[in-house]
């Protein structure tokens, strides 16, 4: 038998003849729904899985196994060549994934836990070279990008960064990389922020953003697209996230990394004043930002290909 709480690297018999059964259970976490179904994605080589959701190692998943496996009471089952593989399972706010291999002398069993996740909505990363330069940008685990522009590969983004900003990928000149990804919500910090009323929030992130060093183009960005769709609440709490967030590996490694994710939550919660330190903006630099809703906030509707 695998452990499932074990990542599966690549280097197992790859002979795509031999069939081997899997099962597996899905132990919940205080979800309140039950997946209805269960996918298993083979693993590139020298990739690791999802043991950790917000790090992969860098690597992806390859294609998605032909069919769904079909739960049934909170258990799955189904065939697999052997090699190595993740299993996931995705329902309303609850996601789950595991690693294992397979080999052609026993079955494998694996056990999902799933935890309850939100949407990272539109965070926009802006990329600045000193000179034209190279660059490639990965996200921290492509099996939970829900949306992108330009279209997010499976190994990353490779385009062709100037230093005004502008960057040059297959699909076309962008002025920024976008995207949303499903993020378990408990690895955020909610002891920092500051209680507003709703009327007043985007203005006052517009205002946190400039104390830690967005461009003024940056924050135009974030105001054009919050504008028409900023969700309301009488009162809102705000969390600044600019430390331990998500992996966001960009090669090469930019001298300085702005990063703000807010999270906003309905209503006024005691929180401590955030330290907003500001990010010089000098050197080979970028930014991003993006908010997350918590539940009682309407996300808004995205429109990608309006970018």
């Amino acid at each position: 038998d695998t452990d499932a709480d074990t990542d599966a690297d690549s280097d197992a018999d790859t002979d795509a003849d031999v069939d081997v059964n899997v099962e597996g259970e899905i132990v919940h976490n205080d979800c309140g729904v039950d997946p209805p179904t269960v996918g298993i994605w083979s693993i590139l080589p020298k990739a690791k899985a999802c043991g950790d959701a917000w790090d992969t190692g860098g690597a992806s998943w390859r294609d998605a196994h032909e069919t769904d496996l079909p739960v049934t009471e909170h258990t799955f089952e189904g065939e697999v060549p052997v090699g190595s593989w993740a299993a996931t399972a995705l329902a309303s706010h609850c996601y789950g994934c595991t690693g294992f291999k397979v080999d052609d002398e026993s079955a494998a069993w694996v056990e999902i836990w799933m935890y309850d996740y939100t949407s990272v909505d539109a965070p926009y990363l802006y990329l600045y070279p000193e000179v034209p330069e190279s660059m490639h940008v990965e996200l921290f685990d492509p099996g939970v990008v829900t949306a992108s522009d330009p279209p997010y590969p499976e190994e990353g983004w490779d385009l062709l960064a100037l230093p005004d900003g502008t960057l040059l990928t297959e699909h076309g000149p962008r002025p920024f990389l976008f995207y949303e990804l499903a993020v378990e919500t408990e690895r955020f910090q909610y002891d920092e922020g500051w209680c507003v009323p709703g009327r007043l929030a985007q203005a006052t992130i517009e205002e946190a953003m400039e104390d830690l060093g967005f461009l003024p183009r940056e924050i135009d960005d974030f105001a054009a697209f919050w504008d028409p769709q900023f969700p309301g609440a009488e009162w809102m709490t705000i969390y600044p996230q600019t430390r331990g967030l998500y992996r966001l590996p960009i090669r090469p490694r930019p001298d300085h990394l702005l990063r703000g994710i807010f999270v906003l939550e309905a209503g006024c919660r005691p929180v401590a004043p955030p330290d907003l330190e500001p990010v010089p903006r000098e050197g080979t630099h970028a930014a991003e930002w993006g908010l997350l809703l918590l539940d009682g906030l309407d996300r808004p509707e995205i429109a990608v290909t309006a970018l």
